[in-house]
């Protein structure tokens, strides 16, 4: 069995990030020495202090747009940020949905210039700027941040946030119960093997929340076509997230302990 290390471990001891995805997952050791004053926040997840590494900070990402930012460029902002790839079909639809609903409380709160709604994908193999526009066109308005990259600068990007993404080979039986992809119609053959995650990342770039819950969702935000792509273990999740779930909740008490802002 694989060793979980680093930040995962100190969240799961504060019992603040109860529920991980079904997958057994190896995490990075990340400057543990920072990890001292780790407190498990009231509503859900771990609050935390560490330093973004450089290597890290300027690593290029690629907006639905085609256009190149990087966490350096976002300093000044709180950054909520969550990973996920668009041929995910048991917990992205839901990530993104609670994403969604979070931009457009933080927006209705008149912060939009303060915060910015984040999520990388994990899976650059497949996630290509055209990918990840026509998946987030199906939620509608742009009202947050999507992005990808090489597959080399994800696995480097997602590292030291204790996410090691893997390409995990389906079996011919699993290729024939998965769901066709919602876009292409064809038969996946590979799923990503990744630790769910939602973070929070201060103005001045250090690492402040985490959570490892699955995201516990409405479905009224999930669109048509994801509703229909979900696996039955998707379904399950969208019904049932479990204990430690994040929802808007959490994330808005998070963003008021660390910058003072009242959303929702």
């Amino acid at each position: 069995m694989r060793k979980v290390i680093g930040i995962l471990v100190s969240c799961l001891l504060l019992a603040g990030c109860a529920n991980t995805s079904a997958h057994d997952h190896q995490m990075q050791t990340i400057d543990e020495s920072n990890f001292s004053d780790a407190t498990a926040a009231p509503d859900g997840g771990t609050f935390l202090r560490s330093k973004i590494s450089n290597a890290v900070k300027t690593i290029s990402l690629q907006d639905t747009d085609g256009k190149s930012f990087s966490l350096s460029d976002l300093q000044g902002q709180i950054i909520l940020l969550a990973n996920f790839y668009t041929s995910c079909s048991h917990v992205c639809p839901m990530t993104s949905a609670n994403m969604k609903q979070i931009a457009q409380e933080i927006s209705n709160a008149g912060l939009s210039d303060k915060i910015t709604v984040l999520e990388v994908s994990v899976d650059g193999e497949r996630d290509s700027v055209d990918r990840i526009n026509a998946y987030q066109k199906l939620y509608g308005k742009k009202s947050w941040v999507m992005a990808t990259a090489s597959q080399s600068e994800l696995e480097k990007f997602w590292r030291f946030f204790g996410v090691i993404p893997d390409a995990e080979p389906l079996t011919t039986a699993e290729q024939q119960s998965e769901p066709k992809d919602w876009l292409t119609g064809d038969v996946n053959t590979y799923r990503m093997v990744d630790a769910p995650v939602v973070l929070l990342i201060d103005p001045d770039l250090k690492w402040r929340w985490l959570n490892t819950g699955l995201p516990d969702a409405s479905k009224d935000y999930v669109p048509t076509k994801l509703m229909q792509y979900l696996s039955e273990h998707g379904l399950d999740t969208l019904q049932n997230p479990g204990e430690g779930a994040w929802t808007l909740k959490s994330v808005f008490s998070a963003i008021n302990a660390i910058a003072g802002y009242e959303i929702g």
